[in-house]
């Protein structure tokens, strides 16, 4: 929102009238604001050394308006969720999951309940895509996929420092995600990101399929 960017420490600079047409079919002007990476350096100390710096000009975040970028998800989960979970869950599950949580009518729906979903590139590649929800006063970090070839080079470092560095501006006090219990390397990164596991979760979602899951989470206020 206009108010979120603004306390991020972006400055306005002008409107594009019409400028796009969205999922839901209508025509929105945009606000243009803009924020110099040295800025943010200075502002949020977000570098920690040459190496980091590099890395992260050549990633990119994309939030999700358009049908196409919807379609690009879409294909996308179909190669990553296989990659991902064909060795954790039953033959079957993955693609019940897709059809009922990473169909285009399933994601243009959470689109309009509030998710927010970013594509994500490389060096201009698409390797990946996230969404999140704000949630009583916390960030759920829903879904973050990954090519499995892409992995490793601070991906998902710099989401979680946006993701972070969003929450601390509107004063959200905990980030939190679902991660299933099998799933011992993506455990291993999350708690290396500073998430600890707060508790077990199993989630009937029909067709005789559960998701058995660690809920992680990471606290940014002290006594939250």
């Amino acid at each position: 929102s206009k108010r979120v960017i603004e306390k991020c420490g972006f400055r306005y600079e002008g409107t594009l009238r019409q400028a796009e047409r969205i999922y839901d079919g209508k025509v929105y002007d945009h606000l243009c604001y803009s924020l110099t990476r040295k800025e943010y350096q200075k502002e949020s100390g977000y570098f920690e050394s040459a190496e980091r710096e590099e890395a992260m000009d050549k990633i990119s975040f994309a939030q999700v308006a358009r049908p196409d970028q919807i379609r690009d998800i879409v294909e996308m989960a179909g190669r990553i969720w296989h990659q991902h979970y064909d060795s954790l869950l039953p033959a079957g599950q993955v693609d019940y999951m897709l059809e009922k949580y990473q169909s285009d009518a399933a994601i243009r729906k959470q689109l309009i309940d509030g998710d927010i979903y970013f594509l994500m590139e490389y060096e201009g590649w698409s390797v990946g895509y996230s969404s999140v929800k704000v949630d009583e006063g916390t960030l759920f970090i829903s879904k973050v996929y990954i090519y499995k070839d892409w992995r490793g080079k601070k991906l998902f470092s710099a989401l979680l420092d946006m993701y972070e560095h969003y929450c601390r501006a509107n004063g959200l006090a905990m980030m939190w995600l679902s991660v299933n219990r099998n799933n011992k390397e993506s455990i291993a990164i999350y708690e290396h990101m500073g998430f600890v596991k707060e508790k077990k979760q199993i989630t009937d979602i029909g067709n005789g399929y559960v998701m058995d899951d660690y809920i992680m989470v990471k606290r940014l206020n002290e006594g939250v």
